[in-house]
């Protein structure tokens, strides 16, 4: 039976072979890149919905014209994204502020009850209507501009 110092000596170098090809195959593997923890964020809509996301990556790209822009998530405070308002929504919205001018007073009610349904959506049209050379036009628009004004504002 080999002494205790020959046992010692062979566990040794078992150990530190195993520790070498373990190293070795470390190496050959590619490096993965750190993944970042998820973020989660809710989203606030301008109809009072709220959306849920969970954001994998860390940067947000942002294409400019001077190059491509990343953007740590955690400096980012608001983001603002644009109107699009569908063409048959938009000509219903552009008749009933036609409407607000109407001589029929359930005409001019009606519109005024589409505008306010549509909210963000009839927000532009009543700005322009709110300009009008028709005073009733103009008085309506600028009413109806009132009461949708905690629900939108104008960036800037």
């Amino acid at each position: 039976m080999p002494r205790p110092s020959i046992l010692v000596m062979r566990l040794l170098a078992v150990v530190a072979a195993l520790v070498v090809v373990a190293s070795s195959r470390a190496e050959d593997e590619p490096k993965k890149p750190p993944r970042h923890a998820e973020i989660i964020i809710e989203v606030k809509l301008v109809d009072d919905s709220v959306v849920k996301l969970t954001l994998l990556e860390g940067q947000v790209e942002y294409m400019t014209p001077h190059g491509k822009l990343m953007i740590p998530v955690a400096d980012i405070r608001k983001v603002e994204l644009g109107l699009r308002i569908p063409e048959d929504v938009a000509s219903s919205i552009q008749a009933a502020a036609a409407d607000l001018g109407s001589s029929q007073f359930r005409k001019r009610e009606e519109a005024a009850a589409l505008l306010l349904k549509h909210r963000e959506k009839s927000y532009p049209t009543l700005k322009l209507a709110a300009k009008s050379a028709d005073a009733e036009v103009s008085k309506r628009a600028e009413e109806l501009l009132e009461n949708s004004k905690p629900r939108c504002h104008e960036p800037g």
